[in-house]
């Protein structure tokens, strides 16, 4: 026999203040946009460390301190970000964070 079920299953939940790995898909003057997993995330330029200033002349553009000790740019590294302060919202049936900046990860 066979009877339909309908449920509703979350299958990722991230929590405020958990500490997560990003993939850096895009770097602009605005910020960063990141995905986790299957979310979208946006980080301002404002929750960026001001000793990091955005190059829009590098290839791909980043975000670099001065000595170049430390660069965030689109793909080639993993960052990791805090969802402290927490803004979740839903555009067009699915997830996106509004996040802060908390320190980086080594390159992949």
């Amino acid at each position: 026999m066979v009877y339909p079920v309908r449920y509703k299953a979350i299958v990722f939940r991230p929590f405020k203040g958990e500490v997560l790995d990003a993939v850096v898909t895009q770097v602009n003057k605005v910020g960063l946009f990141t995905e986790i997993g299957p979310l979208s995330c946006f980080i301002s330029r404002h929750s960026i460390p001001s000793d990091m200033s955005f190059d829009p002349n590098s290839n791909p553009p980043c975000y670099k301190t001065q000595d170049e000790d430390v660069v965030i740019q689109q793909v080639r590294s993993l960052g990791t970000f805090s969802i402290q302060n927490l803004f979740l919202k839903k555009e067009k049936g699915t997830f996106f964070i509004i996040s802060i900046f908390c320190g980086i990860s080594p390159k992949i």
